[in-house]
């Protein structure tokens, strides 16, 4: 039994046009521009070694946990790790005011987790730094370190006003780059 085609104009037209149009795309995708070509290799050069990881601690019992996860990251990326203790200073005192007490533990808990990493092998940097609100200081810290990735640990208390709290909620608003955020189990809090 033979078979029977009928074309007409307009379907000779249609089906030419899907033709075109299918062919025009998959050139435009197979073919990049040229200054794409020239861009991209340079943009992955200069990344590669670049920047550090971020890691704001507060000497929790959960600082040493994320160090570890920040350490794994680090030699993975082949960076430094950034530490960072922030004074939060009241809104009654100037800017600029010393809390002895307040610093001395944030220098504490620095020397204790640059120890830590630097067992580990990674190298690593420390700083301390006073500000009214924790997570402005974080992403000032990054934009400034040109940091790749941010780890920060989630409190273990449920907020009101936001799902990780104020400082987790603005370091995810704000950051330049990746945020990761470890919360540990509830087999961890015990």
């Amino acid at each position: 039994m033979p078979i029977i085609v009928n074309m007409t104009p307009v379907g000779v037209v249609l089906a030419s046009a899907f033709v075109l149009l299918v062919s025009g795309i998959l050139w435009w995708m197979l073919n990049p521009p040229t200054i794409v070509k020239m861009v991209v290799p340079v943009a992955v050069e200069e990344m590669a070694g670049e920047g550090t990881i971020l890691v704001p601690v507060t000497g929790s019992q959960f600082s040493e946990m994320v160090v570890g996860l920040a350490a794994g990251l680090a030699q993975r990326e082949q960076v430094p790790i950034s530490f960072l203790y922030v004074l939060e200073v009241p809104m009654a005192l100037p800017p600029d005011a010393d809390i002895p007490r307040d610093r001395e533990k944030g220098e504490e808990v620095l020397i204790h987790v640059q120890g830590l990493a630097q067992k580990l092998g990674i190298p690593t940097t420390a700083r301390l730094m006073k500000a009214r609100a924790a997570g402005a200081a974080i992403v000032q810290a990054a934009r400034e370190e040109r940091s790749r990735m941010i780890v920060i640990p989630s409190g273990e208390r449920q907020r009101v006003e936001g799902y990780f709290g104020h400082t987790v909620d603005y370091v995810f608003r704000y950051a330049p780059c990746d945020v990761m955020v470890y919360r540990p189990t509830a087999f961890c809090r015990l």
